[in-house]
């Protein structure tokens, strides 16, 4: 199973938009659903929201009516990128893109907005309105730029979009369901990493984190302390060895029992295994929590997390990391590591790190309350692949 897409790009201008023509007009600047002045399409007026103070986003039907606006309004510079289709689904899922995509699509409006050629243009970023889930995506991505760019607060993000309904971000399973997120905790979740300099959109190695999320690797650095990585495969082993010794791993928590790969390579290098298997797909029990956390108090580097897929245990344990050591709500734990590490946590899971949260702690121990410890060891069905 490989990771979501996420190749660099370098867009272009679409036909027929390029910077030549001067500004005619003045476009509005009031809060709320906007329409640009002498936008008269046909039938209605076009629907046009007001982000910053010069770019816009507005939603077209098909090309044709691109290329009918481009026509009509040249004063205009229309433009668009593909990044918010850059996501392959594990199961039913469908974002939020990777990190990867998210640092390149704020990198573009920065070049649009920046470049000289445009600095008397209205800018107004288009996309098409026939597919929901791109259209979540790109609501994610304008408001990441929003908040990552130009600094206006998350919640001051979201009340841009409040008038756009937008599916809601899902686990990847193929069962209905049961916990939704938006893309706004997904930006909360990576807004308090930022605050922690656990990443930063304007200097991420976006070539780095590709070449490591791929099929041989499959191993993220998703926040300072950790990485997470697939089960190792013998094909690709070496590689997956010099990557995480690369990375400053010093311990090695192995979640699945039927992993088949030589310990002694990891030994040799001077890297910790410790053995914390528990059913695939399912929640940790308190104990095994608290002996996660301990191993990671004592850890003095790295510390890489595989089960088998790297996505539903291995987050989890994460997560638990995260909500405990630094104040992260379940939402924004898994929003962040679904953005650094797509499709983590899922089914259960998800509800089980809300409860998590929700807890006390006697150390490293989760104090659960019944309806958490109801759920360790029970499965998710209707996965369809193994997800850890």
């Amino acid at each position: 199973m490989g990771p979501p897409a996420g190749k660099r790009m370098d867009p272009a201008p679409p036909p027929g938009a390029g910077p030549e023509a001067p500004p005619s007009h003045e476009a509005t600047h009031d809060s709320g659903h906007h329409v640009v002045e002498n936008f008269e399409p046909p039938q209605q007026r076009e629907w046009v929201l007001h982000l910053t103070d010069r770019l816009f986003f507005t939603l077209h039907q098909d090309e044709a009516e691109t290329v009918s606006h481009i026509r009509k309004y040249p004063s205009l510079f229309y433009f668009s990128n593909p990044l918010a289709e850059m996501y392959e689904p594990f199961c039913l899922d469908f974002g939020p893109v990777n990190i990867s995509v998210l640092c390149q699509f704020c990198e573009d409006l920065r070049a649009r907005c920046s470049d000289p050629r445009l600095a008397h243009r209205t800018l107004v970023f288009y996309g098409y309105a026939g597919d929901a889930h791109v259209m979540a995506n790109t609501a994610f991505l304008l408001s990441a730029f929003l908040v990552l760019d130009t600094g206006i607060s998350v919640e001051d993000a979201a009340l841009k979009f409040e008038g756009l309904t937008l599916p809601y971000f899902r686990d990847a399973t193929y069962t209905e369901p049961t916990y939704l997120l938006t893309g706004i905790e997904v930006l909360r979740g990576l807004s308090r990493a930022r605050e922690l300099r656990w990443v930063d959109h304007l200097t991420f190695d976006v070539e780095k984190y590709e070449d490591n999320y791929d099929m041989a690797i499959d191993m993220v650095h998703v926040l300072p302390k950790f990485a997470a990585f697939a089960a190792p495969r013998r094909a690709h082993f070496a590689p997956l060895v010099e990557a995480l010794v690369a990375a400053g791993v010093t311990d090695i928590v192995k979640l699945n029992s039927n992993a088949d790969y030589p310990v002694e390579a990891f030994v040799s290098k001077g890297v910790r295994v410790h053995d914390l298997c528990f059913d695939d797909c399912t929640c940790p029990a308190p104990s095994v929590v608290r002996r996660f956390l301990d191993i990671c108090d004592k850890a003095p580097g790295v510390v890489g997390v595989h089960c088998l897929a790297g996505l539903g245990r291995t987050g989890t344990l994460i997560a638990c990391h995260m909500i405990k050591h630094y104040g992260f709500t379940a939402r924004e734990a898994i929003g962040y590591l679904r953005l650094m590490r797509p499709g983590s946590v899922i089914g259960r899971q998800q509800h089980y790190l809300e409860l998590v949260a929700m807890s006390e702690w006697e150390g490293n121990t989760p104090v659960l309350c019944g309806e958490a410890e109801s759920q360790e060891g029970m499965e998710v069905d209707g996965l369809g692949v193994g997800s850890g």
